[in-house]
């Protein structure tokens, strides 16, 4: 009679477990199903609507709204970048060597541009060939002149609508107190990124998640408590 008792014992013990992992199981494959991210072709991420690009590789997030910082000089570009707040995000400065370095190996199709609002949109005659340029100065001192005045890196990508896939990229050096570029109808911005991330706001599909834990762990308990009854 023990034997039998034992073994009707075990009998719900393994079918308990074997629930138990199924429901580990199914909880798994959720999180994979809502937890796994959107896989992009290009490089740099758009982040909502909001004017940033995301670097996944580097983990920088870039403002991409160039026109904000359009033919103004380096301070009055530094006293923008301290008071943005975009999103929640927040911290950014303009980009250094490194992180433009970074850019420009971010940067290798037109999709990977698109994110950005050109600084320059110009139309050559009598061809009507349209270039496209984004143009922004970065906080690397090149040089001081006599005078004491600091000299900066610019960087400029150059995209043509006809032929998609070809950017060319370069840099030139600009004092502080420019606050433009020689040339018609070209713009300077400057190149702005922040490292640190935004404060966490709950996405749909984590919330979704969550609610299908806690009823994974309810469902867990009653069964339970009723095989303890039973």
């Amino acid at each position: 009679m023990r034997r039998a008792l034992c073994r009707v014992e075990q009998g719900r013990w393994r079918g308990g477990v074997a629930k138990r992992v199924r429901a580990v199981l199914l909880v798994a494959l959720t999180a994979v199903l809502f937890g796994l991210p959107g896989v992009s072709s290009a490089t740099l991420v758009k982040v909502g609507d909001s004017p940033m690009a995301y670097d996944p590789v580097t983990n920088l997030y870039w403002f991409t709204d160039l026109s904000l910082l359009n033919n103004k000089n380096y301070q009055q570009q530094q006293a923008i970048i301290a008071s943005l707040s975009v999103a929640g995000y927040s911290g950014f400065h303009m980009a250094g060597l490194q992180e433009i370095t970074s850019l420009l190996a971010a940067v290798t199709t037109t999709a990977d541009l698109a994110s950005f609002d050109p600084t320059s949109i110009i139309t050559h005659s009598p061809a009507e060939q349209t270039e496209y340029l984004w143009t922004g100065r970065v906080d690397n001192l090149q040089s001081v002149s006599p005078e004491g005045l600091a000299v900066r890196q610019f960087y400029t990508f150059m995209a043509q609508p006809s032929l998609s896939d070809l950017i060319s990229c370069g840099h030139s050096n600009l004092s502080d107190d420019s606050s433009f570029l020689p040339g018609e109808g070209v713009s300077l911005s400057a190149w702005v990124v922040c490292s640190k991330d935004p404060e966490p706001v709950p996405e749909p599909g984590s919330l979704a998640l969550l609610v299908i834990g806690v009823a994974a762990l309810i469902g867990y308990r009653w069964r339970m408590n009723r095989d303890r009854r039973d």
